[in-house]
């Protein structure tokens, strides 16, 4: 049983190394594009993926229709 979790603990650890790993590269990807974005004057691009990595959510407000 101990065996088991220490081989458990390896492997979580190696998913947590790889999904920081993988959001690192995101993160990158997105600054790429909104540098390009910038650069070419693409202002909507620009705000949609600083809001993208600030993690803020739009709140949409509709009407109630009776």
């Amino acid at each position: 049983m101990n065996q088991a979790q220490e081989q458990k603990s390896v492997k979580d650890n190696e998913v947590n190394k790889s999904c920081k790993q993988d959001e690192t590269e995101c993160v990158e990807k997105l600054a790429r594009e909104a540098e390009s974005a910038c650069g070419k004057g693409d202002i909507k691009t620009l705000y949609n993926i600083t809001r993208q990595l600030s993690g803020r959510t739009t709140t949409t407000n509709t009407s109630v229709k009776n």
